[in-house]
C-alpha cells in the first residue's frame, strides 16, 4: 500500500530532476526518480530520490526493471516548463510530444487542455472523443452506454457473449465426444471391448450425436453399427431421431433398417413424418419404397397425398449396350489400347412402387386400393377433401 501511494504521488508530481529513471515495480506500477546509490555492488536495495525532494528505499526484489529516459524524454523535461499552463501552451507541448512519439506525456497535456477548455475540439478528438447527442464521449463510453461490454478485444452485447460461449462449450463437448468415440472404437474387438460397449450404453449427452453419426456412417461391421444405433436411441434428441430415420432408409442391413424404425415408434411423429415425406422424392427407388413403408407406421393423414404422388416415380439408370464383349482398338493422345465395344447411356424409367402402395393402403386401413391407377386415386382424394370441407361448413 505504501509503495502504491508513493507511485501515485510520484506520477502526479512535476519532475524537476535533470535525469529521472523509471523503476518498474514487481507488484505493478512504477516510480520516477534518481538512483542515489548507483555505486552499490552487489545491489541489495534501491535508494531513490523523488521529484518532490523526498526519497524512498526499496528492496532489490521489489524492482523488476530500471528504465532510463530516452533523449526525447530528457529534452521534454527541459522544455516543459518553458510553456505556460494555458490552452495554447499545453497544446504546443502536446504537439511536440506527438512529433517525438511521447504518447503518455502527450495524453497528460491533452487531458489538461480539456480541463481548461472542456469543448476544445482538437484535444477531444485526439483523446478519442466524439460529440454524441450533445455530449463528449469516447468510443468506449458510447458503446458502454449502449449496453456493450469488452470481450476478447471486441465490444459485444452480453447476449452475443452468452451465445458465443455456449457455442464454444458445444464445440468443446463435440471434440471431447470425437475423442471418446475413437477410443471406444479402438477398444472394440480387443480386451476392452466390453468396457467400450458399457460406455456406449451409458451415453445420454446430446453433444455426442454428431460423433456417433459420423462413426456409424463409416462403420462396416453391422454389430458395431447396431451399438451406435442403440446409443442414438438412448439419447433421443430430434437430431438423433432424424439420423435413425435416415439409417432406416439407407443402411445396407435390412435388420438395422427395421430396428431403427422400431426405435422410432414412440417418438413424436411430426418431424419424422415430414422427413419421410421428403424422401418419397428421392432419386433412389429403394429409398422411395422404404419411405412409404415407414410412413405406414405413423398413419398420419398428411402423408396420403404425397404417397399417391409417389405410387409411380421416374428414375434415371445407366444402360450399357455393346457387341457382346468383343474388344476394339482405340487410340488417343495418351497412346493406344484395347477397349470393349460397349456404350453407356442414361435412360429414364417409370417404376411402380410396391412399398409406397402398401404404405398407402395400410394408412387407409385396407378399405381402398386402386393399385397404380393415379387418376382413380386422385379422384378419390379430391372427393375426400370436398366431403371434409362440407362437413366443416355443416358443423
Amino acid at each position: 500500500m505504501r509503495i502504491a501511494l508513493i507511485a501515485v504521488v510520484a506520477s502526479s508530481s512535476i519532475c524537476t530532476l535533470s535525469r529521472a529513471d523509471d523503476f518498474v515495480l514487481s507488484g505493478g506500477g512504477r516510480i520516477s526518480g534518481q538512483l542515489a546509490n548507483a555505486a552499490e555492488s552487489p545491489r541489495a536495495k534501491y535508494e531513490i530520490k523523488l521529484p518532490d525532494g523526498g526519497s524512498i528505499t526499496l528492496d532489490k526484489d521489489q524492482v523488476t526493471t530500471v528504465v532510463a529516459p530516452s533523449p526525447e524524454q530528457l529534452e521534454y523535461q527541459r522544455i516543459r516548463h518553458e510553456q505556460p499552463d494555458t490552452v495554447e501552451g499545453q497544446w504546443t507541448l502536446a504537439e511536440w510530444c506527438r512529433e517525438h512519439k511521447l504518447t503518455v506525456e502527450r495524453k497528460q497535456h491533452l487531458e489538461r487542455i480539456i480541463e481548461l477548455d472542456t469543448n476544445h475540439v482538437k484535444a477531444r478528438s485526439a483523446l478519442g472523443y466524439n460529440r454524441i447527442q450533445g455530449q463528449w464521449r469516447t468510443q468506449a463510453e458510447h458503446l458502454s452506454a449502449l449496453g456493450k461490454v469488452q470481450y476478447k478485444g471486441q465490444w459485444r452485447y452480453p447476449q452475443e457473449i452468452e451465445i458465443m460461449e455456449a457455442r464454444q462449450k458445444a464445440d468443446q463437448a463435440k471434440s471431447l465426444w470425437y475423442g471418446n468415440m475413437k477410443r471406444w472404437r479402438d477398444w472394440l474387438g480387443g480386451p476392452k471391448a466390453q468396457q467400450a460397449i458399457t460406455e456406449l450404453e451409458q451415453v445420454t449427452d446430446p453433444a455426442a450425436v454428431p460423433a456417433i453419426c459420423e462413426y456409424m456412417e463409416k462403420e462396416e461391421h453391422e454389430d458395431i453399427r447396431r451399438l451406435y444405433m442403440k446409443a442414438l436411441a438412448n439419447i433421443g434428441t430430434p437430431a438423433a431421431d432424424v439420423y435413425l430415420a435416415e439409417r432406416s432408409l439407407k443402411d445396407t442391413s435390412s435388420d438395422i433398417r427395421v430396428s431403427c424404425l422400431d426405435y422410432l415408434d414412440d417418438v413424436p411423429q411430426q418431424s419424422l413424418v415430414n422427413y419421410y415425406i421428403q424422401q418419397l422424392r428421392s432419386k433412389d427407388n429403394d429409398v422411395v419404397n422404404r419411405a412409404g413403408i415407414a410412413l405406414s407406421r405413423f398413419k398420419d393423414p398428411r402423408s396420403i397425398a404425397p404417397l399417391i404422388d409417389a405410387l409411380v416415380t421416374t428414375h434415371k439408370y445407366a444402360v450399357t449396350t455393346g457387341n457382346g464383349g468383343s474388344l476394339s482398338a482405340s487410340r488417343g493422345t495418351g497412346g493406344s489400347g484395347l477397349s470393349t465395344g460397349n456404350s453407356t447411356r442414361i435412360v429414364s424409367m417409370e417404376k411402380e412402387n410396391q412399398g409406397v402402395l402398401d404404405g398407402l393402403v395400410n394408412i387407409l386401413g385396407g378399405r381402398i386400393n386402386y393399385r397404380y391407377d393415379l387418376a382413380a386415386w386422385k379422384h378419390w382424394y379430391a372427393g375426400q377433401k370436398k366431403q371434409k370441407a362440407l362437413d366443416v361448413r355443416r358443423s
